[in-house]
């Protein structure tokens, strides 16, 4: 008989947390899935059709898990350019 340790069990626990969040994540990138969720909840959008929204609205392709979200995943609001130190 073998038994987890809570470790283990945490492990366990984010692999399948991590699986979980992979499959939404590819669910959600559907634009048709998109399209629906988009003619559900937003009400600019609740008088067109669904394949509308998925052709006409969305644009380009989803990117999901490429762009980094978290504020320090990102260097977004860092100043870029050769100049980017001012001198007073």
């Amino acid at each position: 008989m073998e038994t987890n340790t809570p470790i283990a069990e945490d492990i366990h626990a984010t692999s399948d947390n991590a699986k979980l969040d992979v499959s939404c994540k590819r669910l959600l990138s559907e634009k048709s899935i998109l399209a629906w969720i988009m003619k559900s909840c937003l009400e600019e959008y609740r008088d067109c059709d669904v394949k509308d929204i998925a052709e006409k609205y969305i644009e380009g392709q989803p990117q999901v898990g490429v762009v980094p979200v978290a504020p320090d995943e990102t260097n977004a609001a860092r100043i870029r350019g050769v100049n980017a130190n001012l001198k007073l």
